[in-house]
């Protein structure tokens, strides 16, 4: 009986060769346009089950990566979900708006830009999502984030039968997200602001504090008359210090507070 096994001769470089093989193969394997689409993302095949004639359903499983707002109007949709659909384009490409976003903070970097997909026909009839994404900045096409928001009513997707209606929807969508989001940032830089301030205040109180305990530590070992004299105003001035300190940090705080940023800071 022929024991001889070919794998035994040369071994270690036969096994390195079969394993760059095989790591070949598998990378050829993820190159496939099927690959990605299939194994993207793990329990990629539960989102159709939450596609229904009227959409995501409210309900549907975190994993799915569906996350209506508190309103209940738009939510946040990973862009796993929207890839397996059509992509028709921006809002302003489909009808004219004169625009191409809307800026959504205070600084005029980044903007919100309607945008609209289609879903496979139900009873031949299209089917369309308005939404917007985010861009770094005007103009710009490089979308980044793993979340587009697409429109809602009463926390489920919503439909239109034609692609200028979703473009108009989409629009009005990122202009109205665009403002309430352009507003906060205005109120979070005005609050950084005053943090800011509150901060520098805190280090001055605390530099007065060391330097008023200086000054006592020193009244108490009974200098002379004219020593005394001198310390009684560097312990006057450091309480002055104290004062102002005090003062600083409570109107940061109460402008904190009137932006409604006290969470935030």
């Amino acid at each position: 009986m022929n024991r001889f096994d070919p794998l035994h001769v040369r071994a270690p470089s036969r096994l390195a060769r079969y394993k760059a093989a095989a790591q070949k193969s598998a990378t050829d394997q993820r190159r496939r346009p099927d690959f990605r689409k299939k194994y993207a993302r793990p329990g990629a095949w539960k989102t159709v089950r939450w596609i229904t004639p009227h959409g995501l359903g409210l309900n549907a499983p975190e994993d799915v990566g569906f996350h209506p707002f508190k309103d209940g109007r738009a939510a946040n949709v990973a862009w796993g979900i929207v890839d397996g659909w059509r992509d028709v384009g921006d809002a302003d490409a489909i009808v004219s708006l004169l625009h191409r976003g809307w800026y959504s903070d205070a600084h005029e970097t980044e903007t919100y830009r309607g945008h609209v997909w289609q879903l496979p026909a139900r009873d031949r009839a299209p089917r369309y999502v308005a939404g917007y994404v985010e861009h770094q900045s005007a103009g710009d096409d490089g979308r980044h984030g793993g979340y587009v928001v697409l429109s809602c009513e009463r926390g489920r997707l919503e439909m239109f039968d034609s692609k200028e209606d979703a473009a108009r929807a989409a629009d009005s969508l990122a202009e109205s997200r665009a403002e309430t989001d352009r507003e906060y940032s205005e109120r979070w830089h005005a609050a950084s602001e005053a943090d800011s301030t509150r901060e520098d205040a805190r280090e001055d109180l605390s530099a007065a504090r060391a330097k008023g305990a200086v000054v006592i530590a020193a009244l108490r070992e009974e200098p002379g008359p004219k020593a005394r004299g001198v310390l009684v105003l560097a312990l006057a001035d450091a309480r002055e210090s104290m004062r102002e300190a005090i003062e600083k940090i409570e109107t940061a705080r109460e402008r904190i507070a009137e932006l409604e940023m006290a969470k935030e800071f």
